[in-house]
């Protein structure tokens, strides 16, 4: 009777371990999306349907690697801007 009500426990407690870390992947999971979605992918600014505009094609260099936090002043499509 004893072994019965042991594996019982120790089969609740795995269960228990297992809830709490596909709850803690969850977690996990939102609290990085929340940071890519915020911090590394800004929403684009508004555009002003009168002005021509450029498209900056490329890479990370051409996205600002490198400049976290700067992209608005720091990056290459920003130059190209002040020189048009």
């Amino acid at each position: 009777m004893k072994t019965k009500s042991k594996k019982r426990n120790l089969l609740k407690v795995f269960l228990m371990a297992l809830l709490n870390l596909v709850l803690l992947v969850a977690a996990l999971y939102a609290g990085v999306r929340l940071y890519l979605k915020n911090v590394e992918f800004p929403r684009p600014p508004k555009v002003n349907e009168r002005k021509k505009h450029i498209a900056c094609i490329g890479d990370s260099i051409t996205y600002g690697a490198g400049v976290l936090g700067k992209r608005r002043t720091s990056t290459y499509p920003v130059y190209l801007q002040g020189l048009v």
